[in-house]
């Protein structure tokens, strides 16, 4: 019997052969389960910056839809060589983003994952199961893009304690000679957060860390690495009482959040990059310029506050005026976890607000599961002008 010795290079290359097939195979069925939606260049981006999805947050399909979208325009696109992911989420998550597409960290991502609740988790949660499921896709897709790039962007700002507390005690800690007060504060706050006698009290933090960020800040200048003193510094100047932010931030749309976040996205600005943004609904209203459509914006109770998008879209100093394409995600029933009862989604609040009158025609042009809707195909007048794209999915789960 003959015994045919193989080289280690050789298995080496087979093995590495396997994985690059099992991540192909994987990405075929992926994008399987958004049958049809972006062949034959359904959507085009010939002349745009920057792809919009709007979005309701919690939902399980949905990170399937978007990273099929994503993925499809990265594929069928060789000519774009740079891509952002711009992300309604804070910097302590860009932070673990960042070590996972550079450094191929992605312990550390789960590890933040677990702190981003309002209480520390044992296991991921549903929800931040699906966000870390996601994310791993795109760093495996990012290592498939030879002699192009892909990066995470987040633009919001800090809203969970636990996981800015957790952020920032993970970079001091690894310099022997921050032994400042400033690290003394901070695990004094994280004390407390473990036993949950700080967990929402987001002024009183903001206002003792924000103060002890600038007695020590050319201290820890001088001691961290540029990296780490950029995430510490830009962490530290969205606290409330270091930019003087008066907003409620409990409040899902303010004027001041909406301001603070079109700066980030308009900074981000790269004539090299191509951007997509995924934003929850509430930041997604268009600049409309129809009479017909202003009188029901107002009756449906639309916050006053002017949108980042409609900013990015007709503000003088907008990078991105006339270059940005609107899918909105839409949900047609939600089934719960915890429940065998279905709650039905095509009522007010999950159609843009200008659309809820249409929702009964555009429910006809359904014709799966899955349906994206070019808005300019259809007999709604204006409707372009509300968003570009629909994707209407039928059945949704929710996540907790």
């Amino acid at each position: 019997m003959a015994v045919i010795l193989m080289s280690r290079t050789k298995r080496f290359h087979i093995a590495s052969s396997l994985v690059l097939f099992a991540i192909l195979f994987t990405f075929s069925n992926t994008f399987a389960q958004v049958p049809k939606l972006f062949h034959n260049g359904n959507i085009n981006i010939k002349s745009s910056k920057l792809f919009i999805i709007g979005e309701h947050h919690r939902v399980q399909e949905f990170y399937d839809v978007q990273y099929c979208i994503i993925e499809h325009i990265i594929l069928h696109n060789p000519n774009i060589k740079n891509f952002q992911l711009l992300i309604e989420n804070s910097l302590c998550l860009n932070y673990y983003l960042d070590k996972l597409i550079l450094e191929n960290d992605s312990v550390s991502l789960k590890k933040i994952l677990m702190h981003h609740s309002h209480r520390i988790q044992d296991t991921l949660f549903p929800m931040n199961q699906a966000r870390y499921d996601f994310y791993m896709k795109f760093y495996r897709l990012s290592k498939l893009l030879k002699g192009r790039t892909f990066r995470f962007n987040c633009y919001d700002n800090t809203l969970i304690l636990r996981s800015l507390v957790f952020t920032v005690l993970d970079i001091l800690k690894k310099y022997s000679a921050t032994g400042t007060i400033f690290l003394s504060q901070i695990s004094f706050m994280d004390s407390l957060l473990q036993k949950e006698k700080l967990d929402r009290d987001y002024l009183a933090f903001h206002q003792q860390v924000g103060a002890c960020f600038i007695e020590n800040e050319e201290l820890l200048k001088n001691i961290l690495t540029q990296n780490d003193y950029y995430y510490l510094f830009e962490m530290m100047k969205r606290l409330p009482s270091i930019n003087r932010n008066p907003s409620n931030i409990f409040e899902p749309v303010t004027q001041e959040r909406e301001n603070m976040m079109f700066k980030h996205i308009n900074n981000s600005y790269n004539d090299s990059t191509f951007f997509f943004c995924i934003i929850g609904t509430w930041h997604i209203r268009k600049p409309y310029h129809t009479s017909e459509l202003l009188p029901k914006l107002k009756k449906d109770g639309v916050s006053k506050a002017v949108s980042v998008i409609e900013m990015m879209e007709k503000y003088r100093i907008s990078q991105f005026k006339n270059k940005i394409i609107l899918c909105n995600l839409v949900p047609l029933i939600k089934k719960f976890n915890d429940s065998s009862t279905d709650k039905v989604f095509n009522i007010p609040g999950y159609y843009p607000p200008a659309l809820q009158k249409h929702r009964n025609y555009l429910n006809s042009l359904l014709t799966g599961n899955i349906t994206l809707i070019d808005m300019r195909k259809t007999n709604i007048k204006h409707a372009h002008k509300i968003t570009d794209y629909l994707i209407v999915v039928k059945e949704t789960n929710s996540l907790h």
